[in-house]
């Protein structure tokens, strides 16, 4: 018999693949576990600088097409493949085609504009955060030391 963690695991697992096939504007993905050092930049980022107290870089317009097109700019900026962070210890691995439908996939199986994307394991993550009076964007561009 598996122990409760392990089928706690695959539950999750099976979550993150129902999760994955909604979003689109993918070339390929995949649903991988997350070991304990991977993205430790990307969360210390996350924990430090994107609460609600905290100041974001950036409000976005409310508008769609502009919100779309200043993400397109930042992801435009990094390799194509990306790690979007699901529930301990699994994140969705996907190589994007199409910046635009991929946001607006995540957005609709997220039923909010809420984003999460980490670029790379040394730090560049992207916070986007779908606020009552507005859109807030955190980003962490650079493998240097968090700000």
């Amino acid at each position: 018999m598996m122990p409760l963690s392990m089928l706690n695991n695959k539950l999750i697992e099976y979550r993150a693949r129902l999760a994955l096939k909604r979003l689109s504007g993918l070339s390929s993905a995949a649903v991988t576990p997350i070991r304990a050092d991977d993205y430790a930049k990307n969360r210390a980022f996350l924990r430090q600088h994107c609460h609600l107290d905290a100041e974001p870089q950036q409000k976005l317009a409310a508008d769609e097409p502009a919100a779309l097109q200043a993400l397109a700019s930042i992801f435009a900026r990094h390799a194509s493949t990306v790690a979007l962070p699901f529930e301990q210890p699994y994140c969705i691995q996907a190589d994007i085609s199409d910046v635009q439908s991929f946001v607006k996939s995540v957005w609709s199986a997220n039923g909010t504009q809420d984003l999460t994307v980490f670029f790379d394991t040394a730090g560049a993550t992207l916070d986007l955060q779908d606020r009552e009076d507005g859109l807030y964007l955190f980003y962490h561009a650079s493998t240097e030391e968090i700000p």
